[in-house]
């Protein structure tokens, strides 16, 4: 079968169920594998000398079986790729320029960077997803070998901006993927803590009002996801001294919760309260409370019911005005007129039957009683005739 008539299938598929693996036995036959180009093999010449051309071709092949099994081979094998030293046999193909073997290790850990770059601009989701996975596995070789990283900062800035972009991918799996990514870099050593948290906002914080800057709910949430994880594991980082509480960009971080506290989206609200509950429990009131005062009353009330604490910080606030009755209405849960006007008639349907019982009762009793006072007046004129 020709390949032109297997991608659209597969990549549907792959679209659906990102996650789940091609099965070989259940796919057509793969097309001819294409070669690779010279300029390629340059580029990524410190990959190509260690897992052969061969698999250099599925890396980089337009047909997406031959395509995902490179990933999948490349993702399982990335340790044994980073774990390559140069010797007298292999010296002469991948190290004619005497670099020392920390330097091919650099060489080695940059080309796979740009390979995930790459990655992360194509289509099929379950494509993306191996490179973020390959990241991961290449970010915990990093970690468990200590490796000293001197690495372009272009090629890691480079990277850092993909990986927030897919924070907001259309695809569920993607997001969850690269949230679980980011989450992973804050508690490596080796990345700035406090300067991920303020890549993340800065430039959106900047320009809040452009029309320019993404603000789509799944991009929203991908962050304020990071942002919950960053609190519940807070303590853990600065028992780690990745962070302290005066470093941290606490302003930043508060300033887009309180943009989001008033979002349209409910999701997005409830999360950022709960966010919100989580910063007040490390920093304290003081620290935000006139950042609180920009919330809308609405939901500024939400967040006094779910945190007690705030309440006598906002003693001017009428809370007595805004029943529970008064919240659920504003939220849209509010009775219609229609059924408003049913459940009145009903109530003094009932009244009306209330009192006629009541009416009933006491005519009875009236009518009971004359009866008795006729009788005593009959036995009383017989008596006197007798």
């Amino acid at each position: 079968m020709h390949d032109d008539k297997i991608v659209p299938a597969v990549l549907r598929r792959l679209k659906k169920e990102p996650e789940k693996e091609l099965n070989p036995d259940s796919q057509p036959e793969k097309g001819e594998l294409e070669p690779i180009s010279p300029n390629k093999l340059e580029e990524y010449k410190y990959i190509y000398h260690v897992i052969g051309e061969f698999e250099m071709r599925k890396l980089f092949s337009k047909q997406v079986l031959w395509k995902d099994e490179g990933l999948e081979n490349f993702k399982s094998n990335i340790n044994d790729v980073l774990d390559y030293k140069v010797n007298e046999e292999n010296k002469d193909k991948i190290n004619n320029e005497n670099k020392s073997q920390t330097e091919i290790t650099n060489e080695i850990v940059a080309s796979i960077m740009r390979l995930s770059m790459e990655l992360l601009d194509e289509k099929a989701p379950a494509f993306i997803i191996k490179s973020l996975k390959i990241l991961y596995g290449l970010f915990d070789y990093i970690k468990v070998h200590g490796t000293k990283l001197d690495i372009d900062l272009n090629i890691t800035d480079s990277v850092l901006t993909k990986i927030k972009r897919k924070l907001g991918d259309a695809n569920r799996y993607v997001r969850e993927e690269a949230v679980k990514l980011y989450c992973y870099m804050l508690t490596l050593d080796f990345c700035d803590y406090n300067n991920l948290i303020s890549e993340l906002l800065e430039e959106e914080l900047k320009h809040s009002d452009s029309k320019y800057i993404p603000k789509s709910p799944n991009l929203i949430m991908g962050k304020l996801s990071i942002f919950n994880k960053v609190y519940d594991e807070f303590d853990d980082a600065i028992n780690s001294k990745r962070t302290t509480k005066e470093s941290f960009p606490s302003n930043l971080v508060m300033d887009y919760l309180i943009i989001n506290v008033n979002n349209n989206k409910s999701e997005v609200r409830k999360l950022t309260r709960a966010i919100i509950s989580k910063f007040i429990r490390i920093f304290g009131v003081n620290k935000i409370k006139k950042k609180l005062e920009k919330i809308e009353e609405r939901e500024l009330i939400k967040l006094i019911n779910e945190i007690p604490s705030l309440e006598p910080y906002f003693p001017k606030l009428l809370i007595k005005n805004y029943s529970t009755s008064k919240l659920s209405a504003s939220n849209g849960s509010h009775s219609s007129k229609s059924g408003t006007k049913t459940k009145s008639k009903d109530k003094n349907k009932k009244i009306g039957e209330r009192r006629r019982v009541k009416k009933k009762t006491i005519n009875i009793n009236t009518i009971n009683s004359n009866n008795n006072t006729i009788d005593d007046k009959n036995k009383n004129l017989n008596k006197k005739k007798s």
